[in-house]
């Protein structure tokens, strides 16, 4: 049989060969990816800042990070409340106070995602400004321990709360500060029976929340 080539030529195809293909370091070790931001320079928007609505009036002013709320500042509501505290991620988030449209506190807590969070107290639009409801918050909810307080300042309700309800142990009091019910609540029921409303009485989901509508304004994209 004829041979496909010469010595010389399959020599100088060997040597091409090897030499077009790169070197293997048998030291090295596999190196892990890299992530999409290695090696790449991080550029954040800070500073401050105010936002206005379109009749002019402001919406925020403060702190930004990205185009998005972020660190102090203060949110007015088309109503005339609004907002002054701590913000991450364009939401209420830390401490801060909410004030009806008068200048009085309305709202004196802590936040989530622009929910009360934590202990918080809420007032009464009054000119006293007197304390409503003294608890526990979770998820915008009361949930733990509260007080509620009549308008003149005497107590209303001592005891637990569930989701915004009354649940578990519990003292309802006259407005005149003399006890009414002591014992077992269960979805704002006293002992299994309906409730009857009090007069003053405050109801726990209004204004105990910025309201849905309004806490959706706390989250800005």
């Amino acid at each position: 049989m004829g041979s496909s080539g010469t010595k010389q030529e399959k020599e100088e195809i060997i040597t091409k060969d090897i030499i077009t293909k790169k070197p293997i370091n048998k030291n090295s070790k596999k190196k892990n990816k890299k992530s999409l931001t290695e090696g790449k320079d991080i550029i954040s928007a800070k500073g401050k800042g105010i936002e206005y609505y379109k009749n002019g009036n402001k919406r925020y002013e403060g702190d930004f990070v990205n185009n998005k709320y972020e660190g102090n500042g203060t949110y007015y509501k088309e109503n005339g409340t609004y907002y002054i505290g701590e913000f991450k991620n364009g939401h209420f988030n830390g401490k801060g106070i909410i004030y009806y449209k008068n200048g009085k506190i309305r709202f004196d807590g802590t936040f989530i995602n622009g929910r009360y969070e934590g202990a918080g107290k809420l007032y009464y639009d009054d000119d006293e400004n007197h304390i409503a409801i003294i608890g526990e918050y979770k998820n915008g909810l009361l949930n733990g321990k509260a007080k509620t307080y009549y308008k003149n300042g005497n107590l209303l309700y001592d005891g637990d709360w569930v989701n915004g309800k009354k649940q578990g142990y519990g003292k309802l009091f006259f407005e005149n500060g003399n006890l009414k019910y002591e014992g077992e609540f269960f979805n704002n029921k006293r002992g299994g029976k309906e409730t009857k409303k009090d007069e003053n009485e405050i109801t726990p989901n209004t204004p105990n929340n910025f309201s849905d509508e309004e806490a959706a304004d706390a989250i800005f994209v």
